[in-house]
């Protein structure tokens, strides 16, 4: 493919990737300010508690062998069939095992109510394994504007079953069927209104061509998922669900309104990679130019949860005290993780699985360590200590990478230095604005702050990246052009 054609398919594909996310994902995150007025934390400390379980089977299964299709060569129904019958036969496992470590999981917790709400939610992992190929093969052809709807009408499914449980106190059992909505929504919603379909064949030496490079991915996903999800337990054994639910709902704000944005650049990020694999210093200028784009995006996003936190717990309510001192570091960590986003997929696109599964193996020995000492001391310590292992893991990608690549970094490095100290000096003015605004109430506050922030830092974002919301209006002008002519 050519260096222009490439660029036009990353450039659409992230628009649409973006675009979809952005939606969903920001209704989530309002959802979520919901929840917070109507449920306790103890309610998401359990369902968050569940989730870490859950979420470690799409991430070995699904993902690991989704990537290994997006960089197979060929488009091969045969394998595609293959794959989507060995996902539907590791979720139903998963599932079983999941129902019979549930108890000693509610042990872990000290609450039997995990007993019944793990197994339960166990469903997503069949519910995500009957779609998962399906979404596999839109982002392997870049059809990233036909999977928009299918996350819009999971969102929606979420929501629509969620919130009116959560106002008729259903408590925690409000956010499993939101959950378990969302999962079924998108399964029925990727199975209509994808293109693939499976065939009833099965080839064991096709699934054998992926295994190597799968076999790696999952190790690296599983210590992925020991990175996401390790310090909720410490959290879950150490301070109880109450605890662990303001971590949980600071991680969610944080997750959707940084991930709906940044999240869908990683499959489209990978699929360039893997079109220029063959072509190092391409890639690896494409991975510059990511890094150059992921840094001011991703602090201004944490920049924008950092003005906003102190009102933000103002409108929740009392129950959720100290969570706005959560989602101030939660956010920063957050921030700081987003930046190299585009690395780990570097690394797989050249065939380097192992070495990323190196890296989060590192990270998880030094979590364990940071997070047993400081957990049993309270949040406060455990989140500095979460953002005090992001910065780590910052600069030891760096010198990853200029040992794998043999490509100069501090280039990198300081562009990303003068990005922080940009949007830093943004984030002091809005939080100096919120605090003086605070006596005429929150929702003015916030309002004013937000706006002290966002206008400097718009300005600063759009000067330096007019490449992409040039092209993004241009789709918009585009989409609505063609849909006038019909």
């Amino acid at each position: 493919m050519s260096s222009s054609g490439l660029k036009s398919r990353l450039l659409s594909g992230s628009f649409w990737a973006i675009t979809g996310e952005l939606i969903a994902g920001g209704a989530r995150g309002v959802s979520y300010i919901v929840y917070a007025r109507l449920l306790s934390p103890t309610d998401f400390g359990l369902v968050g508690y569940s989730l870490l379980f859950i979420n470690l089977f799409p991430l070995l299964i699904d993902n690991s062998l989704g990537l290994a299709l997006m960089r197979h060569p060929e488009q091969d129904n045969r394998l595609y069939s293959s794959v989507y019958y060995l996902n539907i036969a590791l979720a139903l496992v998963a599932m079983v095992a999941l129902c019979l470590t549930a108890r000693g999981a509610a042990a872990l917790l000290h609450d039997h109510r995990i007993a019944i709400i793990l197994p339960i939610l166990s469903f997503q992992l069949l519910f995500n394994a009957l779609c998962a190929v399906h979404m596999a093969t839109a982002r392997r052809r870049f059809e990233y504007r036909r999977l928009v709807p299918v996350r819009l009408i999971s969102t929606i499914a979420s929501l629509g079953l969620g919130i009116p449980l959560a106002m008729l106190g259903y408590a925690y059992w409000a956010l499993v069927i939101s959950s378990l909505g969302a999962a079924l929504s998108q399964m029925i919603a990727a199975q209509l209104l994808l293109d693939w379909r499976p065939t009833l064949q099965f080839d064991l030496a096709a699934i054998k061509s992926l295994s190597g490079f799968a076999s790696w991915v999952a190790v690296d996903m599983g210590v992925t998922w020991l990175v996401m999800s390790g310090g909720g337990f410490f959290l879950a054994f150490y301070l109880g669900a109450h605890d662990l639910g303001l971590f949980r709902l600071s991680d969610r704000i944080d997750t959707y309104l940084l991930g709906s944005v940044l999240s869908p650049l990683i499959p489209v990020l990978y699929a360039g990679f893997c079109e220029t694999s063959t072509q190092p210093n391409a890639s690896w200028h494409l991975f510059e130019r990511s890094v150059f784009t992921l840094t001011p995006i991703s602090l201004a996003l944490a920049g924008c949860l950092v003005v906003a936190a102190h009102p933000l717990e103002a409108v929740i309510g009392a129950k959720w005290q100290g969570i706005a001192t959560v989602v101030t570091l939660n956010a920063v960590a957050d921030g700081v993780s987003y930046t190299t986003l585009s690395a780990p997929s570097l690394l797989r696109a050249h065939g380097l699985a192992r070495v990323v599964a190196a890296m989060r193996i590192v990270t998880v020995i030094v979590q364990v360590a940071v997070y047993m000492a400081l957990a049993p001391h309270g949040l406060l310590p455990f989140m500095i200590g979460k953002l005090a292992i992001e910065v780590a893991i910052l600069i030891s990608t760096f010198v990853v990478l200029r040992i794998t690549f043999s490509q100069p970094i501090m280039r990198i490095m300081r562009r990303q230095l003068w990005q922080v100290i940009i949007v830093g000096i943004c984030t002091i003015v809005g939080l100096r604005v919120t605090a003086s605004v605070a006596a005429f109430g929150p929702p003015l506050a916030l309002t004013a702050g937000l706006l002290a922030f966002a206008l400097p830092v718009g300005a600063f974002l759009f000067l330096t990246q007019r490449e992409f919301f040039a092209f993004a209006l241009a789709r918009l002008v585009s989409g609505r052009s063609g849909a006038r002519s019909q």
